[in-house]
C-alpha cells in the first residue's frame, strides 16, 4: 500500500479507490475511520463512492502502517488536523470531500472548523461534536484508556463492537471489527482515547462555514452508546449554517450498518451543493 512522509515523525499509510472515468480528473474524497480502527472497515462504502470520485483512506498515527507516534507525543484534535492538512499537502491536493465516520467525524468538525478552505463538503456521521456526552455517564467507572493501559484492549473493541453493530450483528463481522480493531497500537490507542476524552466542538460548529451533512442511526438512542443520537444531530444541525441531517433506518453505528445507504446520501449531498455552486 503507498505511503507518504509528513514530517520527521510519520510516515502515513493510505488505500486509494478510483473507478472514475479514465479520461476524466476526478474530484478527490476522503474517507476517515475513527480510533480503535481501520480504513478496511469503511469498506462497504467504497463501490459507490469510488465510482464518481478519487476515494482515499487514510490510516492514522500509529494505525496500521502508519507510524508510531514519538514516546512524548502529545495526543491532540489539533496534531489529527495537521496529520490530515500534511497528508493533502504532500499528495498535492488542495480541496476534498470529506467524509468521517465515528471519531474520524470528530476530526471532521475540527478540520472544518480550523481548515475550512481545504474542504469543499464535509460529512459527519455517527458521531457529535463532543466525547463526554450522556452516554459516558453509566460507563463513568469504565475508564477506556485504562482498560488499554491494563492489556484490555480486544475486551474493550469487543464490548463496543456489539453496540456499534447493534445486536443482531453478524457475529463473523463483530469478529472481523476486533480484528481489525487490534491494529491500533497500544500507545496509540491510550493517547487517542485520553486526548477524546475531555474533548467537546459544541461551541465552536456555528463556526463551520463549510456544506455539512450530518448522518446518524433512527433507533441510535441507547444510553450506552458509543455514537450520537437523533436529538444530539438535530442540535448540531441547528447549530452548523445549512447543514442537512440523514437519518438512517435501523439500528447501530450507520457508517458499518448503513454504509451504503449513507454513501448513496453522501454523493445525493454532494450532487445538490454543485447543483446549487456551493462547492
Amino acid at each position: 500500500m503507498p505511503k507518504v512522509r509528513i514530517d520527521d515523525t510519520l510516515e502515513m499509510e493510505y488505500l486509494v479507490d478510483d473507478f472514475t472515468d479514465p479520461w476524466k480528473k476526478p474530484e478527490v474524497l476522503v474517507l476517515q475511520h475513527g480510533c480503535i480502527q481501520t480504513p478496511e472497515l469503511l469498506y462497504a462504502w467504497v463501490p459507490t463512492l469510488a465510482r464518481h470520485f478519487r476515494v482515499i483512506r487514510p490510516y492514522l498515527r500509529g494505525i496500521g502502517g502508519s507510524t508510531k507516534a514519538p514516546a512524548d507525543y502529545q495526543w491532540s484534535l489539533n496534531g489529527f488536523t495537521s496529520d490530515l492538512k500534511n497528508f493533502l499537502d504532500e499528495l498535492g491536493v488542495d480541496k476534498v470531500h470529506y467524509v468521517g465516520g465515528s471519531s474520524g467525524a470528530i476530526i471532521g468538525y475540527g478540520f472544518a472548523i480550523q481548515y475550512p478552505e481545504r474542504l469543499k463538503t464535509v460529512t459527519l456521521v455517527g458521531h457529535p461534536a463532543k466525547a463526554n456526552t450522556h452516554h459516558l455517564k453509566p460507563r463513568k467507572p469504565w475508564n477506556f484508556a485504562e482498560m488499554v493501559k491494563n492489556g484490555q484492549q480486544e475486551e474493550l473493541i469487543r464490548s463496543q463492537a456489539k453496540v456499534i453493530m447493534g445486536e443482531n450483528a453478524d457475529p463473523g463481522m463483530v469478529e472481523w471489527h476486533v480484528k481489525e480493531g487490534m491494529r491500533t497500537h497500544k500507545e496509540t490507542a491510550v493517547g487517542f482515547l485520553s486526548a477524546w476524552s475531555v474533548l467537546d466542538l459544541t461551541p465552536e460548529l456555528p463556526k463551520i462555514n463549510v456544506p455539512t451533512l450530518l448522518i446518524t442511526a433512527d433507533l441510535h438512542r441507547n444510553i450506552n452508546s458509543v455514537g450520537s443520537t437523533v436529538e444530539e444531530m438535530q442540535h448540531h444541525q441547528k447549530l452548523i449554517p445549512g447543514s442537512k441531517l440523514a437519518i438512517m433506518p435501523g439500528e447501530g453505528l450507520p457508517q458499518f450498518m448503513s454504509a451504503e445507504k449513507s454513501a448513496e446520501a453522501v454523493l445525493q449531498f454532494i450532487r445538490e451543493q454543485q447543483a446549487a455552486g456551493n462547492c
